[in-house]
């Protein structure tokens, strides 16, 4: 999904940056670990943070995924709200998006990708919220969960 944007931060699990060699192109990709809670991270991640604002402007892009996991079941879980306080620190629009089909290529729980077969990865965009630093963190919540709750609905519907 990143290579289809030339200028793109992404945050991920920091124990994804422990794994030898895999960790080195995570950096060197410019991702970057989510969570300032280990002390190895932290300085890099209020690094990022402090610089976000203008790289958005810049039109970089900035991928989150706010539950922090993909689903095990195919529900939504509830959002992490750090995704939504960025975008509202950074009086930044939030494109909701599904994507769909990963559990089959990248099994949850699993690190290695399943590349037997074939499989097919879509990616939907659901809506855009317009930057509003006026709204609040829980009603941009609510407006993130409404729809894609609408859009669970009408995907699910026969």
């Amino acid at each position: 999904m990143q290579s289809l944007f030339p200028r793109h931060k992404t945050v991920v699990k920091p124990a994804f940056f422990k794994v030898p060699v895999f960790g080195w192109v995570l950096w060197q990709a410019g991702y970057f670990p989510a969570g300032g809670s280990d002390g190895k991270y932290r300085q890099s991640m209020i690094g990022q943070m402090e610089e976000m604002k203008k790289f958005l402007e810049q039109g970089g892009v900035f991928f989150i995924f706010p539950e922090g996991h993909r689903s095990r079941d195919g529900q939504v879980g509830s959002l992490r709200l750090g995704a939504i306080k960025i975008a509202r620190l950074c009086d930044a629009p939030i494109e909701v998006l599904r994507l769909s089909g990963t559990d089959r290529l990248f099994p949850p729980g699993r690190f290695l990708f399943n590349a037997s077969g074939n499989h097919r990865i879509s990616l939907t965009r659901i809506t855009r919220i317009p930057a509003g630093r006026h709204l609040s963190v829980s009603s941009l919540e609510q407006k993130i969960h409404q729809a894609l709750s609408t859009d669970m609905n009408r995907t699910s519907t026969p």
